[in-house]
């Protein structure tokens, strides 16, 4: 009867080691994933200070790997991809559909204000663009109305600047 008690009592012993050790593991792993999690969010805010989004949409979208329902990381992503979405879409003359991601990314709840600040200057940026665009379209289809050939060389001047800028941010 004594070894049988002695056997029951190692075995619970054991048995109680183990569950220890695994929750010990476990605790290990989640503090491991905080880690990579907080490390992640840090360095994206640290490559949107240097204004390297595509750096920082990387690390927002390692820290929602780490944290999938994180509403945190997942602003933050939401943020930068409107940026880059908003930059991409100047460059290619898409400047209506510019204002309209721009705005969207202005409106994400929970984001970092540092991303909120760089999108409501890109926001003044692409309506301003928006604006000249518009005035300039209004000028030109003023210009083909003429039919006395009294055509006003300013127009012309401001589609050449215009046609200069547009070519100088696509080489950038």
């Amino acid at each position: 009867m004594k070894k049988i008690l002695k056997r029951v009592g190692v075995i619970s012993l054991l048995g109680l080691m183990m569950i220890g050790l695994a929750a010990c593991g476990n605790q290990q792993s989640a503090d491991n994933k905080d880690s990579g999690y907080n490390s992640s969010i840090s360095k994206g805010l640290n490559a949107v200070a240097e204004n390297k989004f595509d750096k920082a949409l990387t690390y927002f979208d390692n820290a929602l790997t780490q944290k999938p329902k994180d509403s945190k990381a997942k602003a933050y992503r939401d943020q930068t991809q409107a940026y880059l979405d908003t930059q991409s879409e100047l460059k290619d003359g898409e400047v209506q559909k510019a204002v309209k991601t721009v705005t969207a990314g202005t409106k994400v709840t929970n984001g970092a204000k540092s991303l909120n600040t760089k999108l409501s200057n890109l926001k003044k940026t692409a309506k301003a663009d928006l604006a000249e665009y518009r005035q300039l379209k209004q000028d030109v289809a003023d210009q083909l109305k003429v039919t006395d050939g009294s055509y006003d060389t300013g127009v012309v001047s401001n589609a050449r600047i215009l046609i200069g800028v547009r070519s100088r941010i696509l080489r950038d």
